[in-house]
């Protein structure tokens, strides 16, 4: 998977610029233009979260499960990690919410060791390769099929095979234009 970090460190840099700068004219923008677009930007970030992936199979019927990275762990522990997490978001959230919202910081920094140490504190019903696969991550023997697949990829392989045919099809418009 691809990862970028220039694009969100430029956009903090600005942020912080915007605040340190521009501030009288922060203050003529509404509130509620400043809301939806924290709004926006946080509900477009949701469909790539594993969280509400995971979120979405509890209410779906198990034959409707598309194939995922962690399809090799039990259903039972993905609903249970999920019902964790989601507590957990929950718990963070009431926290917030009340006086002692003080400590915010330091229980998401405590989430940390928790899940470093769920498979101990769990006795062993959450595995390591389970809370990788669960994660995201390619753990064991899930890198091994990862690599080889990308090893048999032929170097001159069409689009279409290496990103799929929303991909391949724009990129051969493209070449209609240069003709």
């Amino acid at each position: 998977m691809y990862e970028n970090r220039v694009a969100p460190l430029l956009s903090n840099v600005l942020v912080l610029a915007a605040v340190l700068f521009f501030t009288s004219a922060l203050g003529h923008i509404p509130l509620a233009t400043l809301d939806g677009l924290f709004l926006f930007m946080g509900l477009s970030g949701l469909p790539g979260n594993n969280v509400c992936q995971r979120a979405k199979l509890l209410l779906m019927e198990r034959s409707m499960h598309p194939p995922s990275h962690f399809s090799h762990v039990p259903l039972a522990k993905v609903h249970a990690y999920t019902l964790l997490q989601l507590c957990i978001v929950g718990l963070l959230f009431g926290v917030s919410r009340t006086t002692i919202a003080l400590s915010f910081p330091i229980l998401v920094i405590l989430t940390i060791p928790l899940r470093l140490n769920l498979p101990r504190l769990t006795r062993g019903f959450f595995t390591d390769a389970d809370l990788g696969a669960l994660d995201g991550e390619l753990v064991g023997n899930d890198a091994a099929p990862a690599a080889a697949a990308k090893a048999a990829r032929p170097a001159g392989a069409p689009a279409s095979q290496l990103f799929g045919e929303s991909i391949a099809k724009p990129a051969a418009g493209l070449a209609e234009l240069d003709a």
